[in-house]
């Protein structure tokens, strides 16, 4: 069960869906919020949700089918990024359980990445034309395409706007960065790939995601545009979330065991796996406090697919599973 954003084609994403990798670093953590989505009933209406500390609030329309893909907690204040589908796509922000329309001069358009510094909101996200950042509501264009363009995550560092995802066009997907609206490529346009997460330190750009070669997918990291294979090719793999602490990257993620995907975290690109791979399971963002690491995702249980959250590798359900349900995103506060 992968997470699907529609724009004008159909592509399965990777993102996700951070992804997705939202951490701060404090003493002591207080809260663990995760958003994603859930079935009202068996195959029913899809509503946006997000738990605190394991606690569901709905915070949609539960006769429209609603994503949540991004949550931020500032001070007393949660906010969450998605969208709505009803005649179109409409692109939301829920400030506190409340939702608002984010405007825009397209026809459909999505939130996929919420960040809020200082007094600013910024909300990353795509529409059927192009890339879009919206600052405290206001829509401004990063990209202008025809083409589909999934925006995947987003990093704010002072002034710096750091943007990722990757634009369909000519039969394949290219993974692109862009800071401040500059694009930058992170592959010549050969394979498909990927970017579905972003971390920046210091002066470095980290970039998770995927690379299609002879037709399967690697698990791979850009360093500053400089990729690295976290897989070798003979599974199909994704990496999903990234976060990079004390000088070590982690990352989060997905690999076939030729049957079932089991849910992966590579540290400075050893892997250990969170799944046991007899069932199937897939993970879409992380965060990392303290000591602790935390990964989300779904796993498909007796009853069917449940929210999950492993923390230091223990696995805990938001969601029972009689519903399909996932988790999207995590702040962990």
């Amino acid at each position: 069960m992968k997470r699907t954003l529609l724009l004008g084609i159909t592509i399965t994403a990777i993102s996700l869906s951070g992804c997705k990798k939202d951490s701060e670093d404090k003493a002591t953590p207080v809260a663990v919020y995760i958003v994603g989505q859930q079935n009202l009933t068996p195959g029913g209406v899809q509503v946006a949700k997000l738990w605190k500390n394991g606690v569901a609030t709905t915070l949609s329309d539960t006769t429209k089918n609603s994503y949540v893909y991004s949550v931020f907690v500032s001070g007393n204040d949660v906010y969450a990024c998605g969208y709505e589908v009803g005649i179109k796509f409409t692109a939301r922000l829920w400030k506190n359980g409340v939702a608002t329309t984010l405007p825009s001069s397209a026809d459909r358009a999505q939130a996929s990445k919420v960040v809020v510094s200082g007094n600013d909101v910024y909300v990353a996200g795509s529409t059927s034309d192009g890339a879009r950042l919206w600052k405290n509501g206001v829509e401004m264009t990063i990209s202008n395409s025809k083409n589909y363009i999934n925006v995947t995550d987003m990093a704010v560092i002072g002034s710096d706007v750091y943007i990722c995802g990757y634009e369909f066009t000519g039969g394949k997907t290219i993974a692109r960065v862009w800071k401040n609206g500059i694009a930058t490529n992170l592959n010549d346009g050969k394979n498909t790939t990927f970017a579905a997460a972003l971390a920046v330190s210091g002066n470095d750009v980290y970039v998770a995601g995927s690379e299609y070669i002879n037709s399967k997918s690697i698990a791979k990291v850009w360093k500053n545009g400089i990729a690295t294979n976290l897989t070798d090719g003979r599974q199909e793999a994704t990496a999903s979330g990234i976060v990079v602490k004390n000088d070590s990257i982690y990352v989060c993620g997905y690999e076939s065991n030729g049957t079932l995907n089991i849910v992966k975290l590579w540290k400075n690109g050893r892997e250990t796996s969170l799944t046991d791979g007899k069932s199937a399971a897939e993970a879409y963002g992380m965060s990392i406090v303290d000591n602790d690491i935390y990964v989300i995702g779904y796993e498909q249980l007796a009853t069917g697919a449940a929210a999950i959250m492993w923390k230091n590798g223990t696995a805990t359900s938001l969601t029972d599973g009689k519903t399909e349900a996932m988790a999207q995103a995590i702040f962990v506060k």
